[in-house]
């Protein structure tokens, strides 16, 4: 009888039987699946002892490694490995083993499959090429079981590391949350004992209460973020926000929450951008901003400019003021004076001109080094009110100054 066929699939060949010859093979190979656990026990002292949650486990993943290597020959798909594998590596880790018992389990599953199979081939004329191909194709099996295991072994160490670490970073984030006069000596000694490693700039995360006693985080928050979930106003510290895949990473974990997401600071001032998240997600209730999912304070800074305090609005300030840094006093305030008077005027380089006092050219000269700086900010409505607001704000703070000093 025609056995196997050869077929691409993925990188490397797959090889597929007949359905009436899997028929044969998947009610042959189901019944050595007590045949198999009781071997196991019998052979491998660690799991000789009777352990109803694991044994039970076992039997599971027996039975699912023998339909599943079936359904692969067939060329059915097959979705997601089974979560027994898994299960099986977190109880070795739990029992404080490695993987090595575990995977010598595997491995004499798969002789005792592999005898039943050559006798199910002598019985049904099956070649020995053939042959040889099923066995390819089981010990592959075996092998991605294992290392299902072994993804279920390490994600049970991470949980309990992080049971040990979770009352020093809940301590960590309430001190970060509630001052802003860390030195860098003081905040790598709070962060040593969390295993924290001191990002260079975090964000921090305010949520609405109710939200997470209902669906909970999500296992997509990655361990480097410190959060607190059971206070008052439950929030996030993460680090590297704006990073690649941080943003998408957030929304995921936090798919259905409400909260405010505060700016981009430094590790030393989280409290500032929880100050101001927490700002925005009450101007959220009062419905003067949309509360819609997780909203960005960076998307509103003209509200939090008019709401804020001093302290806040620096915060707010040097974000819109970061592409000048580079640049000396006097170009910054010249560069600030023309921006201005643009942006609230809306006129030309004539116009800009007559009110500066200066020349035409000068005044191009100057927009098109703003453009350099600011590129397609300078278009964003949005941007532009705050910037205006900013710029004006300082202006007259300098002017009032300049005064007192006379």
């Amino acid at each position: 009888m025609a056995v196997l066929q050869i077929e691409a699939a993925g990188e490397r060949l797959r090889y597929r039987v007949p359905a009436d010859v899997a028929t044969i093979l998947r009610a042959d190979l189901l019944t050595l699946t007590g045949e198999i656990v009781a071997e196991i026990r019998r052979r491998i002292p660690e799991f000789e002892e009777p352990c109803p949650g694991r044994d039970a486990h076992l039997a599971t993943a027996v039975e699912h490694a023998v339909t599943r290597f079936v359904d692969q020959l067939t060329g059915v798909e097959v979705a997601g490995e089974p979560r027994a594998y898994r299960a099986l590596g977190e109880w070795e880790q739990r029992a404080g083993r490695d993987l090595r018992a575990l995977v010598a389990a595997y491995r004499l599953g798969a002789r005792l499959v592999w005898r039943r199979l050559t006798e199910i081939g002598l019985q049904h004329g099956i070649t020995s090429r053939a042959m040889w191909r099923l066995g390819e194709e089981l010990f592959t099996h075996i092998d991605e079981a294992a290392d299902q295991s072994g993804i279920g072994h390490a994600d049970a160490a991470s949980r309990t590391a992080d049971d040990d670490l979770r009352p020093h970073r809940r301590r960590l984030l309430h001190l970060l949350a509630e001052r802003t006069d860390h030195t860098h000596e003081g905040l790598r000694a709070l962060a040593d004992p969390a295993h924290w490693r001191i990002p260079a700039n975090v964000a921090c995360v305010t949520l609405e209460p109710g939200w997470p006693r209902a669906p909970g985080i999500s296992p997509a928050v990655t361990s480097d973020v410190l959060m607190d979930l059971d206070r008052p106003d439950p929030c996030l510290i993460v680090p590297d926000p704006e990073g690649p895949g941080r943003p998408e990473m957030l929304e995921l974990a936090l798919k259905g929450a409400v909260g405010a997401v505060g700016p981009t600071v430094a590790a030393a001032d989280a409290a500032l951008s929880l100050r101001l998240s927490r700002r925005l997600l009450n101007l959220m209730r009062d419905g003067v901003v949309a509360p819609s999912g997780l909203v960005r304070c960076i998307d509103h800074l003209p509200v939090l400019l008019l709401h804020g305090d001093e302290e806040s609005v620096a915060v707010l300030r040097a974000r819109l003021y970061e592409p000048l840094a580079d640049l000396t006093e006097t170009q910054r305030r010249r560069l600030c004076e023309t921006l201005l008077v643009w942006l609230t005027t809306g006129g030309g380089a004539n116009e800009v001109g007559n009110r500066l006092g200066v020349h035409a050219q000068t005044v191009r000269y100057r927009l098109r080094r703003l453009e350099e700086l600011f590129g397609e900010r300078l278009q964003d409505p949005a941007w532009r009110v705050s910037m205006a607001l900013t710029l004006f704000r300082d202006q007259h703070r300098s002017a009032g100054t300049a005064k007192a000093m006379r």
